[in-house]
């Protein structure tokens, strides 16, 4: 699959993390639950984005990617 197809897909999870907070945030009983997977789902897209990176670099041997969020995003 191309890098560029997965950084899609990646921004997708990122697009429902998002989703799933502002919902945790508008539905109480639920919003711990929310709020645990919304994490998760974040930390995958995280993780597959440094793999992308990795590869990136591995086959280019350049330092420099465009990730699509920073990880100051994640405090």
């Amino acid at each position: 699959m191309h890098p560029n197809a997965i950084l899609y897909e990646i921004q997708q999870l990122y697009n429902v993390s998002d989703g799933l907070d502002w919902i945790a945030k508008q539905r109480p009983l639920a919003s711990e639950a929310l709020i645990t997977i919304a994490g998760s789902v974040r930390r995958t897209a995280a993780l597959l984005e440094v793999l992308v990176a990795m590869k990136h670099f591995e086959k280019t041997g350049c330092p420099r990617y465009r990730m699509v969020r920073h990880f100051e995003d994640f405090n």
